[in-house]
């Protein structure tokens, strides 16, 4: 059964890897939203907030997986030794592309949620530097692994799957409320 249905997954990947990689992001996002909510967050299924699960997928649909597809083709171009080409994509990518990619992808989701842009790049300044502290922590050896071993073509789904756990800590810190220190009174002469 399973390796029928991975049969099934490399052949959509080889007539359609644009449209598979698409689903594929969009629904382990979503499932990591979803491990989120009732695993971090002990949701129940009447306080799930399926809506919030919706957003993460059609952001992966639509967004994250056509850029992150057509980013590894062009890092794919980027040219070198042998020794150097995999190091030399990793730091273009971490330097140049991530930091406006995550903040575009945070940014996005707030829109989604119905917050206005100004809302939007409000929320996205609250959170930003600690997910990227923490990206920056996790993917750089995440990312070299991938570009060594993995085929292009798969590249944006086994990103995904890896990310599954990024992507509740992702969900996390986007929803996540800190507690809140009172502000200290100050006494009018």
């Amino acid at each position: 059964m399973a390796l029928r249905a991975l049969r099934w997954f490399a052949q959509c990947m080889h007539r359609r890897p644009l449209v598979t990689q698409c689903a594929s992001s969009g629904i382990l996002i979503a499932g990591g939203d979803i491990i989120c909510q009732f695993g971090l967050e002990k949701c129940t299924w009447e306080t799930y907030n399926g809506q919030r699960s919706a957003r993460f997928f059609i952001s992966a649909f639509f967004w994250e997986a056509p850029i992150l597809s057509r980013w590894m083709i062009f890092l794919e171009r980027i040219k070198g030794s042998s020794r150097f080409v995999i190091l030399k994509r990793m730091v273009v990518d971490q330097l140049v592309f991530t930091p406006i990619f995550a903040a575009s992808t945070i940014f996005n989701l707030r829109l989604l949620e119905g917050n206005t842009p100004f809302e939007a790049f409000t929320k996205l300044k609250t959170v930003y530097v600690d997910i990227m502290t923490t990206f920056y922590k996790v993917w750089p050896a995440i990312l070299m692994f991938t570009y060594t071993y993995v085929p292009l073509n798969y590249r944006v789904v086994f990103i995904q799957v890896t990310a599954l756990f990024w992507n509740i800590y992702f969900s996390y810190a986007l929803h996540h409320k800190p507690a809140t220190v009172p502000e200290p009174e100050t006494k009018n002469n």
